[in-house]
């Protein structure tokens, strides 16, 4: 399983949020350092999010980002209010991101969806499927749909999508502990690669994700808090 730590980015700097809300944002630091600390402690792969783009449909970090790429010796996912293909191009050749994490747009715009995997090939587009209550949830968390994810899922599929992010957002920044029966459940109907988000809080969550056979974990509160060792993660997740 390939474990990703997050760097949530909001206004230049490395936060946790609650539920997902921004105005339970906690500041956490730079995003360079602990970019650098991870890729130190021998991380193999970073999901990083524009929170301000994802937000407010705008981004006020590229610098941050561009310096965090500069620093990267490893592959990174990136996400947060992307709505065109000049993004992803950005994204992918410019700052050099492995994937973009697309949601809102390819959610309102599936062919937005298609075009993006048509011009960048499948291996570099993920799909976020963002639960609240059972129901995919839009523009940063703020809009339900009366969607499942499973749907979004099976539409993301059937465009030549292989990847899924999927993130229970009553348990972000919780530790409440993750999904597993639902995230299970999701990559088993839907035949996707997934990668789980929300409410790891443990190394016994690390572990049970792995047993699932997940693809992949994200982890943020837990790490930053020091309650998950990332070298005793890394350890579990390439056993």
């Amino acid at each position: 399983m390939i474990l990703f730590p997050v760097l949530n980015i909001l206004d230049g700097n490395a936060v946790s949020l609650d539920f997902g809300v921004k105005d339970t944002a906690r500041n956490c630091g730079s995003p360079l350092l602990l970019a650098e600390k991870w890729q130190n402690e021998g991380a193999e792969a970073f999901h990083i999010i524009d929170l301000n783009a994802a937000f407010d449909g705008f981004s006020m970090n590229l610098l941050v980002l561009k310096n965090i790429s500069d620093i990267l010796r490893i592959p990174f996912q990136i996400g947060g209010g992307i709505r065109s293909l000049d993004k992803i191009d950005y994204y992918i050749n410019e700052l050099g991101a492995d994937r973009v994490v697309l949601g809102t747009a390819a959610i309102l715009a599936p062919d937005f969806l298609e075009a993006a995997i048509r011009l960048f090939g499948a291996d570099r587009i993920v799909v976020a499927c963002d639960s609240k209550n059972g129901k995919v949830a839009i523009k940063g968390w703020l809009e339900e749909k009366d969607t499942t994810p499973l749907q979004i899922a099976t539409l993301a599929r059937n465009l030549g999508c292989n990847k899924i992010l999927y993130t229970d957002i009553d348990r972000v920044g919780t530790l409440n502990g993750i999904n597993i029966a639902e995230t299970k459940r999701l990559q088993d109907k839907s035949g996707l690669n997934v990668i789980a988000s929300g409410g790891i809080k443990c190394i016994e969550d690390v572990k049970a994700l792995c047993e699932a056979g997940i693809y992949g974990a994200v982890v943020g509160k837990a790490l930053l808090d020091g309650d998950i060792s990332l070298a005793e993660a890394l350890a579990i997740t390439k056993a």
